[in-house]
């Protein structure tokens, strides 16, 4: 790593609180993160998450649910709403409590995400008194239009663990930046020099 990588990693320490550093340096190692962007490089300015639909998140799953356990996975999509205020309407909707309702990672809330949540119809832990159907799950979602409005896009399958977070393979992102710095034409050269730089 050369010594303007390790600039870079010492600002960005900078950076982070105290207490937040310290709790990452027991997982992370900064020296040892790939360098992202070379110092002669500009970004292309610009402005990120203008609207919702400016920038779009979808979670890529870990793992499929393997039709056992009393944990079923769902998919939802949402617009503008974090990932906790998904997981407070689930918990009211089946009259549940959130320790009982499970995702992979946190979103952004600017954005349309689409994420998967597991919820625990373990007797006593919902309004259900037994294991409900799919068009049950889904219709008990997407019946309540308050806001954060959910969409069900799937009904994914029971699983015999919660989903917990870490649990995914990633994001992908669809994004559109707005008021540029620069010409489209001159953007695009800027974008295709800092992807080969990664």
């Amino acid at each position: 790593m050369n010594s303007s990588s390790i600039n870079n990693c010492e600002k960005q320490q900078d950076e982070i609180p105290a207490e937040t550093l310290r709790f990452v340096k027991n997982f992370v190692h900064f020296e040892s993160l790939p360098r992202v962007r070379h110092d002669s490089l500009v970004g292309i300015g610009g402005k990120l998450k203008e609207k919702n639909e400016f920038f779009v998140v979808e979670e890529i799953p870990l793992w499929a649910p393997d039709g056992k356990g009393s944990n079923c996975v769902v998919r939802i999509r949402r617009n503008g709403a974090t990932t906790k205020a998904v997981q407070e309407k689930l918990a009211r909707l089946f009259r549940s409590k959130t320790i009982h309702i499970g995702y992979a990672g946190l979103k952004d809330k600017i954005g349309i995400c689409t994420q998967n949540f597991s919820i625990n119809f373990q007797t006593g832990l919902t309004k259900f008194s037994c294991l409900p159907s799919d068009q049950e799950i889904k219709s008990t979602i997407e019946s309540d239009q308050s806001e954060p409005v959910l969409e069900c896009v799937e009904v994914c399958g029971f699983n015999s663990k919660k989903l917990k977070t870490g649990q995914l393979k990633g994001n992908t992102f669809k994004l559109l930046v707005t008021n540029l710095d620069n010409s489209v034409t001159e953007s695009v050269k800027l974008v295709k020099l800092i992807v080969a730089d990664i």
